[in-house]
């Protein structure tokens, strides 16, 4: 799983954002759907699966500080699903955890690992299009998609519409007509298409080949 963004909530504490947060401060919405489609994968048809959270460091450290990290989260929500606990693993990633650095992690542990028959990467419809980008075009993550084990990209909201239909159909299609939405998915066609020309802005320093 591509990890999002961390919420606080006085009531459950320490979350990812879920279909209704579009007063989220960072724009990014239903996070909380990876969690629940690696769920339906797991229970579904693979419960022989391993389920991978990446994510570190978010915007919500800058003030809150001691906040878990994105991956403990989303494996806090994983196991309130049902998912084992031995079959979640975290990638560490004590640093800030932007989509871009989770898949250079994601890329140096495929290459760890010999045992596995597919990864299957779990993203956010809206976000698809900047992650197929980055894999297509920057050197550095060219060999994610490239050599054994085979990865496929899967958004989390075709997920849950294939497999529960009448739990997620209108709840999903509803957000994306709200106009927040919209203007994240402008933002991220956007991102899509400055990858594809050069144009867009890497951090400072990041890992290379």
């Amino acid at each position: 799983m591509i990890g999002g963004q961390i919420l606080y909530d006085p009531v459950t504490g320490f979350r990812t954002s879920t279909l209704e947060d579009f007063d989220n401060p960072y724009g990014l919405f239903a996070d909380s759907l990876r969690t629940d489609a690696a769920s339906v994968l797991y229970f579904g048809s693979r419960p022989w699966a391993r389920v991978l959270v990446i994510g570190g460091i978010t915007p919500l450290h800058r003030t809150m500080p001691d906040a878990p990290t994105l991956s403990s989260v989303m494996r806090k929500e994983l196991e309130s699903t049902g998912v084992p606990s031995s079959k979640i693993e975290e990638i560490p990633m004590p640093e800030a955890g932007g989509t871009f650095n989770q898949l250079v992690r994601l890329r140096d542990w495929r290459e760890s690992v010999v045992d596995e028959d597919e990864i299957i990467v779990l993203a956010s419809w809206w976000q698809m299009p900047r992650i197929l980008a980055m894999v297509m075009f920057p050197e550095p993550l060219v060999a994610l998609v490239s050599g054994w084990p085979p990865v496929r990209f899967a958004c989390a909201e075709d997920v849950l519409i294939e497999n529960e239909p009448h739990r997620w159909w209108a709840a999903i299609a509803r957000a994306y007509r709200r106009p927040e939405m919209q203007e994240c998915l402008r933002k991220e066609y956007n991102g899509a298409r400055m990858l594809s020309t050069g144009e867009y802005k890497f951090p400072t320093r990041f890992p290379q080949r």
